[in-house]
């Protein structure tokens, strides 16, 4: 926890790096992208070293029993996953965790004096306690919310999806969605009140896109795919 000194210190670094000169950020935050950089560079040549030890490439097409398969499963695709034993991870939390700490701002002098909040010397804005209280202050226990809360019962549940209808149907006002949704969304309605929320207007072209990419997937096995099941 920071000290009222340190805090204020914290906030100044973070004002005083800001800059109005889109070429000065530019130049600010080359730092970032030359360590994002270094870093993707480290997971590719372990990822293709990892390819080469278990055998396997990066992607390969699916035969039609396979594709037969995800088509029929499609719905259940985030729970099936194969054998992972010979798969490994690319990386671990210490090598992110050692990338993260090597990089500082070139445009900022810190005080050592001040700073001792741990390995990572990147100034981030953060809110106090007192803003974070206030800004979540609708998640108090003696708020009932969707979902969560077990004084929840089914005629509440039925009166609160009544008014989530009546909100999508009427001409769509996003503070008054925006506000409902505060307190959860029901899951039936989920998508239509994020859509409205984030002023989605879903057109011929995204429904298009979309079934591309799920052809893709069809059509594709991806070892990032098992990756990702590796790591849950």
């Amino acid at each position: 926890m920071l000290n009222k000194d340190q805090y204020e210190y914290y906030q100044h670094l973070f004002k005083s790096s800001q800059v109005s000169s889109f070429d000065e950020h530019k130049y600010e935050i080359d730092y970032l992208k030359k360590g994002q950089s270094a870093w993707e560079k480290r997971i590719v040549k372990s990822l293709n070293k990892m390819c080469t030890e278990v055998n396997l490439p990066l992607a390969r097409q699916r035969n039609e029993n396979e594709m037969r398969a995800v088509r029929r499963h499609w719905n259940e695709l985030g729970h099936i996953c194969g054998d992972l034993n010979r798969f490994r991870p690319v990386y671990s939390a210490k090598d992110f965790l050692d990338v993260i700490c090597v990089l500082v701002n070139p445009n900022l002098k810190i005080d050592e004096t001040l700073w001792n909040c741990g390995l990572i010397k990147i100034p981030l804005v953060t809110k106090s306690f007192i803003e974070i209280k206030n800004l979540y202050s609708e998640l108090r226990p003696n708020i009932i919310q969707y979902c969560s809360d077990e004084t929840f019962n089914e005629a509440k549940e039925e009166e609160n999806i009544k008014l989530a209808v009546q909100i999508l149907e009427k001409k769509p006002n996003l503070n008054a969605v925006r506000e409902y949704a505060r307190r959860g969304c029901p899951t039936s309605l989920r998508g239509k009140l994020w859509s409205s929320m984030l002023e989605v207007d879903l057109s011929n072209w995204h429904i298009t896109y979309f079934n591309y990419l799920k052809q893709n997937v069809i059509d594709y096995d991806l070892l990032v795919d098992s990756l990702y099941f590796k790591v849950l």
